[in-house]
């Protein structure tokens, strides 16, 4: 028993002899300071330099989610198994703040939402592809505009550090992979979220806007299946894009198709504009020229974002004038309207008509402008877009004057006086009304009225013992004279209208004094007084 228990031992010694000797001669060859896995790796990354898939889409499975206030739409599990066992899509984006992100596949989320982080830079390639061919793919940079040309198979489309958003990206394959794969992709973009999905070369994402991408998904499905999800709303863009120079404000922002450029209710004057288009299928620029105080119109049209008006030197726009040129002319009409001093917002003109006034001294406020497909309806009312006020001004002038020095005293007589003007009529001329008289009980007011280019007399209303008022609205389509009699405790109040160009004044109701304290002032509460808003007219 003893002697078979040392055979045992004996054994066990030898047995563990030759497997010392034998990590011993291992170690030899490995060398000095090395490990027996690391000529494995050398070996590998030596004869293939590629970046390594990552296991997540090996295995079709999805990445860990980007923190996110916006949830990626899901992608069918039929859609990524089908990239993951034929041809796979791998890509990468460079995001601000983080830096290159790790590759992912086939429809999973590369970028962030919800962190209002830019995409600055992307790489796309194929791997395991079935087919010859490739992928190419170039992208719509701040300041930049679309790449000239397309990035292919994993180089870089975008810049890096150089603090520019990705706006927008155009996918395509090539080769026999184009003839067998529709590639798809959708962007997150900045105020707009998830968008629809572009495939095979079309835009996604948005231009003239200024709005970052900040997400990107991309899938590839066999030739003819269905879209991973809905196409429209793919693509976003600025057909025009204008910015404007605003009393005490500077350059606003860009702003675009439609939106409004300038104030409205704080009395500030335009002072200058830029307007350019945004990429278009179609070649052509715009053009434009302003109606500038004290200058009149400019000698020729500026074009495409050059500044038209004056900054610095303190003068308001007056008029503008915008039309295309080459394709974009035959293919868009170009419609504008203004928000103008004493007006409020105009009519649409349209290419290259005038918007705005002349010869009054009001000032542009705002500027709204808008392409709408050739022969397409205008985006409102047309009427009263433009009012040439030459010859009413100087003519209004000078019978303010003449009233002025009227009377045996050469006007130092006058006891009241009564000099508006307002639009009555309302079709965007003002009336005059100036007083004649020595005294209240003989005052008389003549009402002249802008008309066929002349400036006509449509008579005389009484004004004796009145006051004149306008309504609440400041509309004034109709001003009421008050009559007072102190001695019957009564007064009587006529409304004036125009209609056809005719003068018509009807009693509006006789009651008791106080009555229209109470009752009707509110209806009529502007007092129309001497001088009231004459000051265009000097």
């Amino acid at each position: 028993m003893k002697k078979c228990y040392r055979l045992v031992v004996l054994g066990i010694l030898v047995l563990t002899g030759m497997m010392v000797l034998s990590m011993g001669v291992l170690a030899s060859e490995v060398g000095e300071g090395q490990s027996a896995a690391q000529p494995m790796l050398t070996q590998k990354n030596q004869s293939d330099n590629t970046e390594e898939e990552p296991s997540a889409c090996l295995e079709n499975e999805q990445a860990e989610p980007t923190p996110s206030t916006t949830a990626a739409p899901d992608i069918s599990e039929e859609t990524q198994a089908a990239g993951n066992m034929n041809s796979g899509i791998f890509y990468k984006t460079h995001v601000q703040n983080d830096g290159w992100q790790d590759s992912v596949c086939n429809g999973q989320t590369s970028g962030t939402s919800g962190r209002s982080l830019r995409l600055e830079a992307i790489q796309i390639r194929l791997s395991n592809a079935e087919y010859s061919g490739g992928i190419e793919y170039r992208t719509h940079i701040q300041n930049i505009g679309w790449e000239s040309g397309f990035r292919a198979d994993d180089s870089m489309s975008g810049t890096q550090g150089k603090a520019l958003r990705l706006e927008a990206i155009q996918i395509q394959l090539t080769g026999d992979m184009a003839e067998h794969y529709d590639v798809y992709y959708r962007v997150h973009c900045q105020n707009i979220g998830w968008m629809g999905w572009a495939q095979n070369g079309e835009s996604a994402g948005s231009a003239g806007y200024a709005y970052r991408l900040e997400a990107i998904q991309i899938v590839l499905v066999k030739k003819g299946d269905a879209a991973p999800g809905s196409t429209d709303n793919h693509f976003k863009q600025a057909l025009v894009s204008y910015q404007t120079h605003v009393e005490n404000y500077g350059w606003m922002d860009n702003v675009t198709d439609g939106e409004e450029s300038g104030t409205d209710g704080k009395g500030l004057r335009l002072e200058g504009i830029r307007i350019h288009l945004g990429d278009s299928e179609y070649s052509g620029g715009i053009e434009y020229r302003t109606h500038i105080q004290n200058i009149g119109w400019e000698s020729s049209f500026k074009a495409d974002g050059e500044m038209s008006g004056t900054s610095g030197q303190a003068l308001r726009l007056e008029a503008i004038q915008i039309r295309l040129t080459g394709e974009m002319a035959e293919h868009y009409d170009v419609y504008y309207r203004v928000h103008c001093q004493n007006i409020g917002w105009m009519g649409w003109a349209s290419n290259g008509a005038s918007a705005g006034t002349q010869d009054m001294a009001y000032r542009l406020e705002a500027i709204q402008i808008v392409l709408v497909p050739k022969g397409g309806d205008a985006p409102g009312s047309t009427d009263k877009s433009f009012l040439d006020f030459t010859g009413m001004r100087a003519t209004y002038r000078n019978i303010l004057v003449a009233a002025q020095n009227d009377g045996p005293n050469g006007g130092n007589s006058w006891i009241t006086k009564v000099y508006a003007m307002t639009d009555i009529d309302q079709d965007g001329f003002p009336e005059l009304i100036v007083g004649h008289g020595t005294n209240e009980s003989n005052r008389k007011f003549e009402i002249f009225t802008f008309y066929d280019r002349t400036v006509q007399s449509l008579g005389s209303i009484d004004g004796s013992h009145a006051e004149f008022y306008g309504e609440n609205d400041r509309s004034l389509h109709s001003i009421v004279s008050v009559h007072y009699s102190f001695s019957g405790g009564s007064y009587r109040v006529v409304r004036h209208t125009i209609v056809d160009h005719q003068l018509q004044s009807n009693i509006f109701i006789e009651e008791e004094y106080h009555n229209w304290f109470t009752r009707y002032q509110t209806n009529y509460p502007i007092a129309l007084r001497s001088e009231y808003d004459l000051s265009p007219l000097y």
